[in-house]
């Protein structure tokens, strides 16, 4: 009987082995490792079209990344822009030609962690006090028109005074996005949601839930992560509020009129990331954002497009 018994187990031992096979490796991305001294070129094309306005803004950057030092398990990087163009009828161009004047030629230098994002920006002041002198001297041409000077006041106050984990997001970008792939904790077939809250400029925050995997067939050394982010109706809204009665009464209506008509706003904006990485270093992203509502007779129906190609220089 005991015998009997050894030899089932045995059996059952041999079969459960023989269904189980070899262990499965985990699957793991190539690290990411550039050199030390290594430059890159970074390319954002940012282009966004405005249906129900008839408006269209596109921008083009040229940033000079370069990997200086080790720093721990990260890096020391410098990052300048080198180069933008503008171009369309969107209000807003003047303004991103602002921010573009104020960060031309301006190295920015900073320390990221293990996956190649950015922590802090080391050089804030020198960074500061390069903007407050050009964006004064930019602002020279529009002391004629008080609207326009106000908003753009408002822009460089926000950058003048960025620091901690804002100025990474303003001086650095598109960085943060980009290293959110590189070193990725994904596995094959994982989903990830992620609820997120996160400062809007305009006051209060904007709450967002964020879908994370990987792409379609990824190896180590090639792989795309997909990234779908959905905010939260409420919260823009409020951000719009907010925005209409800071720049109250230069706007028309006024923020307390935009706050009364609160209720009737319908807004949905959905945004879609797509990051490419190679050897562990990411190559290329692509960013869709959509945004459509009404508030009456108003409509908002706009698309944002941003490209991003990175490119080593020898």
């Amino acid at each position: 009987m005991v015998l009997a018994c050894l030899r089932r187990a045995v059996l059952a031992g041999g079969l459960a082995a023989a269904l189980a096979g070899p262990a499965l490796a985990a699957w793991a991305p190539t690290p990411f490792t550039p050199e030390v001294g290594s430059r890159w070129l970074v390319l954002v094309e940012d282009s966004s079209v405005d249906a129900a306005r008839s408006t269209t803004r596109t921008a083009t950057y040229k940033f000079d990344l370069k990997y200086t030092a080790r720093e721990g398990d990260g890096f020391r990087i410098s990052y300048m822009l080198m180069d933008a163009g503008l171009t369309g009828n969107a209000p807003s161009v003047m303004v991103a030609r602002g921010a573009v004047e104020a960060l031309r030629g301006v190295i920015v230098r900073a320390v990221t962690d293990a996956a190649g994002r950015p922590l802090r920006v080391e050089n804030e002041e020198a960074v500061r006090n390069s903007m407050r002198g050009l964006s004064s001297r930019f602002l020279i041409p529009y002391r004629g028109n008080p609207q326009l000077t106000q908003i753009l006041n408002q822009m460089f106050d926000q950058l003048t005074s960025a620091t901690g984990p804002a100025a990474v997001e303003a001086f650095l970008d598109p960085l943060p996005l980009l290293s959110g792939a590189q070193n990725t904790a994904l596995q094959p077939g994982e989903v990830r949601s992620v609820k997120s809250e996160l400062p809007s400029p305009f006051g209060g925050t904007i709450a967002s839930l964020k879908v994370t995997r990987l792409g379609a067939d990824p190896k180590p050394e090639d792989y795309t992560v997909v990234e779908t982010e959905t905010f939260d109706a409420a919260s823009v809204k409020a951000a719009v509020a907010a925005l209409s009665e800071r720049l109250a009464p230069a706007a028309e209506p006024s923020g307390a009129d935009i706050r009364a008509k609160l209720p009737e706003i319908k807004l949905s904006v959905t945004k879609t990331r797509t990051v490419e990485v190679k050897d562990g270093i990411a190559r290329a992203a692509q960013t869709e954002e959509t945004t459509r509502g009404n508030a009456g007779t108003v409509s908002v129906d706009s698309t944002r497009t941003i490209h991003v190609t990175v490119i080593p220089i020898p």
